[in-house]
């Protein structure tokens, strides 16, 4: 209780800051629109049938944003930023042998990520409204050019919705039941604030809806012949996990236990000044409570996630190769891996083209398969390709 009181103390003070801050009018505000579209093909096979579909690449979705910023007279920098995506059939959407592009699952995906407002200074920064939370990203650090485009620890951007099959045909669990990047709470609206850097540490902290809250540390250092990027977060969900109901928007219960979680995330990425990089990634996400551990009908979970890739990049041309594993996330004993190739060619600064492979496996504990009567899972493989286009 100490500590919650504590951070809404301080979070309470950079809000005055922004309050501040707004009273010393400067120049006029700047002002610019820009975005991006990002199509992708991608093509699986589930060990029973192969599917393809044209889908919005969810890795980094079509969007539009406005941006502003204006010097204040007392030299601080105030700004906003309203971003929106709009894709047409995410990549997460997709599924083998559920292919659609019409409406329903295949319709347009408008989503407002970001209303925020934002004063930095001496002081550091401040940001008030709907955006990242302070400990979004950090277990992120990639300095391989590949994340969010084939490559990188946030694998299941790409394939999420596809489904595992055993020999019979029995459809088991998606991929994104089974494997977990464990990154912190996401676009939420919140009060942040991050420090100037110190030495390249820069701190970070924020109060989210909910009563969930995130710290964060990220330390950027250049070494002779290399630079360090590396990151370590901690989310306290709180309430903001619990589901509610659609009628009265109500928290449903029983059951909201096993919603609460904590996140604790750390990455680390290596660049030499020959273009050879290294990234590692880790993360943890556990439930409040957890029931009926190791069985077909558990509730909540206590899961970890390890990654590791090892990138080149020469001029405009990025290459990577990785392996990720979930342990423990859908049921207790539970693992699911992959193994991925990934390029990416900068064709302009405006346009980048991407492919990559992937080759999906699910490990699934005896009393799941012989409660639900299921084969073992068949191996899922998948090639991803697109370009993206900004504007």
């Amino acid at each position: 209780m100490m500590l919650m009181a504590n951070k809404k103390a301080a979070l309470s003070s950079a809000l005055a800051l922004v309050v501040a801050g707004l009273s010393s009018p400067g120049h006029a505000m700047e002002f610019k629109v820009s975005g991006q579209v990002n199509r992708a093909i991608t093509v699986a096979d589930n060990g029973n049938e192969t599917d393809y579909a044209n889908v919005d690449s969810i890795g980094s979705n079509s969007r539009f944003r406005f941006t502003g910023n204006e010097k204040m007279a007392n030299g601080m920098n105030l700004g906003f930023i309203y971003e929106m995506s709009v894709d047409q059939y995410g990549s997460t959407e997709f599924d083998i042998g559920n292919n659609t592009s019409g409406g329903g699952e295949g319709g347009v995906d408008l989503d407002t990520r970001k209303i925020d407002i934002y004063l930095e200074g001496d002081f550091g920064k401040v940001s008030f409204g709907k955006g990242d939370g302070a400990g979004y990203y950090a277990n992120m650090m990639d300095y391989s050019e590949t994340l969010y485009f084939g490559g990188g620890a946030w694998y299941t951007l790409y394939s999420s919705g596809i489904s595992f099959v055993d020999d019979n045909g029995n459809k088991l669990y998606r991929i994104g039941a089974t494997n977990g990047v464990f990154n912190a709470v996401g676009r939420q609206e919140r009060i942040r604030y991050d420090s100037p850097s110190i030495g390249g540490l820069v701190l970070s902290t924020s109060l989210d809806n909910g009563n969930a809250y995130e710290l964060a540390a990220r330390y950027h250092v250049d070494f002779p012949g290399a630079k360090l990027a590396s990151g370590l977060s901690w989310v306290d969900a709180n309430d903001l996990e619990i589901p509610t109901s659609p009628a009265d928007g109500q928290p449903l219960t029983p059951g909201s236990e096993f919603k609460k979680r904590q996140v604790l995330g750390a990455s680390a990425s290596l660049l030499l000044d020959g273009g050879l990089n290294f990234t590692v990634s880790y993360g943890n996400g556990k439930t409040d409570a957890m029931a009926n551990a190791g069985q077909a009908n558990q509730e909540g979970y206590d899961a970890t996630n390890l990654f590791g890739q090892v990138g080149y990049s020469t001029g405009d041309h990025h290459f990577a190769v990785n392996y990720g594993e979930t342990k423990d996330l859908i049921v207790e004993g539970t693992k699911g891996s992959q193994i991925g190739l990934a390029y990416v060619y900068d064709w302009s600064s405006a346009v980048r083209l991407y492919s990559s492979y992937h080759l999906y496996s699910l490990d699934l504990p005896s009393s799941v398969k012989t409660a639900e009567g299921w084969g073992d899972a068949n191996d899922i493989s998948q090639l991803y390709a697109g370009i993206r286009v900004a504007f």
